[in-house]
Formats: structure tokens, sequence, C-alpha cells
């Protein structure tokens, strides 16, 4: 079952992207750590993104459920508008109900190359307020949370990759990089972090 995509999307289906062979190797990292998954109910969580010319790859909607994605299961975000709430996406599968999320991080820190969303509840307890955080009333997957993910971005050291605390999305966290790799073990690393305390 995919997530709820709250924007507009207009969604062209064509043939699977090539290149995105490193998202699909974190997605597996990241759901063995179960940070990328599915709830009980089915519903998958976490989405990986990473820089593509002008614009980005990302994992589809409900992608986090899949234990072995392959190619099939990314799409290419072509065009986005996060005030009119809208996105256009190509490839097999829509695009994640947080494009908005990573489009707002791209357009924010230029020197941005991927981007990986998890859930944590235990790092979202950990971190809370102490690592930048967006408000609480922005809900996930909103032009309000793309607004507070740009409003937070400049708070944090410039060219340093980070997290970002989704303030209105209990156990939901956004990491960012200067490469796919990079932004993985940040993730990692906190994760490490908390089995250590």
């Amino acid at each position: 079952m995919p997530g709820k995509i709250q924007f507009a999307i207009d969604w062209q289906k064509s043939a699977p992207f090539k290149g995105c062979e490193e998202i699909l190797v974190w997605h597996q990292r990241l759901y063995q750590l179960k940070l990328v998954g599915a709830h009980p109910d089915g519903v998958g969580y976490g989405n990986i993104s990473q820089r593509h010319g002008c614009s980005f790859l990302i994992t589809g909607c409900g992608v986090g459920a899949i234990t072995e994605p392959n190619e099939a299961h990314i799409s290419f975000v072509e065009s986005y508008d996060i005030e009119g709430n809208c996105v256009r996406c190509l490839g097999p599968i829509a695009a994640s109900s947080e494009s908005l999320t990573h489009a707002a991080l791209y357009e924010a820190a230029p020197w941005v190359q991927a981007v990986i969303h998890v859930h944590s509840p235990g790092l979202w307890d950990k971190y809370l307020g102490k690592l930048a955080t967006t408000a609480a009333s922005a809900a996930a997957g909103t032009p309000a949370m793309a607004r507070e993910i740009k409003r937070v971005v400049p708070l944090q050291a410039d060219h340093l990759p980070g997290i970002i605390l989704m303030g209105g999305h209990p156990a939901g966290l956004i990491a960012y990089g200067a490469s796919l790799t990079e932004t993985g073990q940040i993730i990692c690393e906190a994760a490490k972090s908390l089995l250590a305390t």
C-alpha cells in the first residue's frame, strides 16, 4: 500500500531509468536497519533521492515496503511547484509522497546531491529540538513541510551534511549530503549513536 500523496500529481508512465543503482543499494541497507520499511498496516515509509541533472530521481510511492526494489521502483521528478502543491514525474511508478520535501532541500542547498527520509522513533525522540527541527504544524508531504525545510536548512553550517527532524511528522527525519554515500553514512552513524546510549 502506498503512502498518501497530498499534492496534485502529473505522472507519465515510462520505461525505467538507468543510473539508479546507488539508490537501490542504500534502500536495502536502510531496510535492514528498519529505517525504511512498512508499518503493520502495510503502508510503506522512507524514501531516497539523488540529484539527476536539474531535478532528481526518487524511490516511488510506497516503495519503503519493498524488500528488494529495482529500477521499476524509481521515479524521476521532472518538475514541481511547492506553492502550487503539484509534482510532475516520469517512470514506471509515481514519485514518493515526500517528493516536495526532497525538492525543497535541493532548492535550499544547491550543493546537496542526495536526500534520505527515514522513520526512527528513537532518533526522533533523542534529537527533537536538539538538531534543526521543522515546526510541529507542518505535516509530512505538504507545502508547509517544504517551506519549513527551506527555513531550517540555512540555520545549519554551510556545506556540511546534516539531519533535520520533522517536528510535524513523528519519527520522521531527513538527512542530506554531498553524495548518497555520505548521506547514508550520516543516517547510519545516527543509528549507531542511538544504540550506544
